[in-house]
């Protein structure tokens, strides 16, 4: 034992003795010898003090290699979950490649026994606010309601919150977290978008000979002509490029004087200028466009695919710009025959 840390050890020790500890000290030296003096009771209670914090390594010692080899254990266990849910998932995806064989000859060809399809996505609408998912409103969706019925009602059907990150799901197929859009929306003058790596649904089905339209509100960014629609597998695209915007002036809310309203193509965009209709409440401009690109596209040379991407039921609902709706929506809008 170290002389000159007993000797402080003990000095230190009986200057700062309370009369509670002098009393507990004369109590320890009768019972441990009678004879014992001050610094054999230091060094008695520095040994007792010495293996007791020895006893508490040792405990330390063995927990803390207990909870490595926890820690291990779950590591592992995790691991072959996730190398067991990939394989299997790989082995799906190869099993869907070689019994799926669509019915093309080539990258530019197709077949009329394709299907045709159309994909809406709705704005702010609840699950609940369609007439075959709610009685109170049976009157207002009788057509998609008499659609659900002849179909499949998917009762769960998962998609994130808001705008950008939810198209940005729906075109990959990914996690928004995983491709660098779980931010929010992205607004005017913001220069990021879904990342020009990532091949989306378009691209896809134009490899199968199909021709892909869209309708509506994009939101996954415009800073570069390289991000637009049309250079991402749609060829044909009429609607606005950001989160929101009027329904009838389809001016910006933050600034009446900018318009965001184009049509574009694979080779060019421009503002859209059609005269007589660019005023339009969007939905039944909308109705009307799509209306015209089922009548003309021609389904025995390609296999067709719309998606419209709803402004309604997305605020605002009235337009700034125009004094006529600037107390929102007409009455003569609102009814079952509308």
């Amino acid at each position: 034992m170290n002389k000159q840390f007993i000797d402080r050890l003990m000095v230190d020790r009986m200057n700062h003795l309370t009369d509670t500890e002098e009393d507990s000290l004369l109590i320890q030296r009768y019972a441990y010898d009678t004879f014992a003096t001050p610094r054999e009771l230091v060094e008695i209670e520095y040994l007792n003090l010495e293996r007791k914090l020895k006893h508490r390594n040792f405990s330390m010692y063995c927990l803390s290699r207990f909870s490595v080899l926890v820690m291990l254990l779950i590591v592992i266990f995790v691991s072959y979950m996730m190398i067991f849910s990939y394989t299997e998932m790989i082995i799906h995806i190869k099993n869907y490649d070689n019994n799926y064989e669509p019915n093309v000859t080539s990258k530019n060809t197709t077949n009329t026994s394709q299907p045709n399809f159309i994909f809406i996505l709705v704005d702010d609408l609840s699950w609940n606010s369609m007439g075959y998912m709610d009685y109170d409103l049976s009157f207002a969706t009788p057509f998609l309601t008499q659609l659900a019925n002849n179909g499949i009602i998917m009762s769960n059907y998962y998609t994130q919150e808001i705008c950008t990150p939810s198209r940005a799901s729906l075109m990959t197929g990914k996690y928004p977290i995983s491709i660098g859009m779980q931010y929010g929306e992205i607004q005017p003058t913001q220069q990021w978008g879904l990342p020009l790596k990532e091949t989306i649904l378009p691209q896809v089905l134009q490899r199968y000979g199909y021709k892909n339209y869209m309708v509506g509100k994009w939101n996954l960014g415009h800073y570069s002509s390289n991000y637009l629609p049309t250079a991402r597998g749609f060829d044909e695209y009429l609607g606005f490029l950001g989160a929101e915007e009027f329904y009838w002036s389809k001016a910006k809310i933050d600034n009446i004087n900018l318009t965001d309203f184009i049509h574009s193509n694979r080779t060019c965009y421009d503002k859209y200028s059609h005269v007589g209709d660019e005023t339009m409440y969007s939905t039944k401009l909308y109705e009307a466009k799509m209306l015209d690109i089922i009548d003309t596209h021609d389904f025995t040379m390609n296999p067709m695919f719309l998606y419209f991407s709803s402004q309604a039921v997305h605020a605002p609902f009235n337009d700034k710009k125009i004094i006529e709706y600037n107390r929102g929506i007409p009455e003569s809008y609102i009814g079952i025959n509308q």
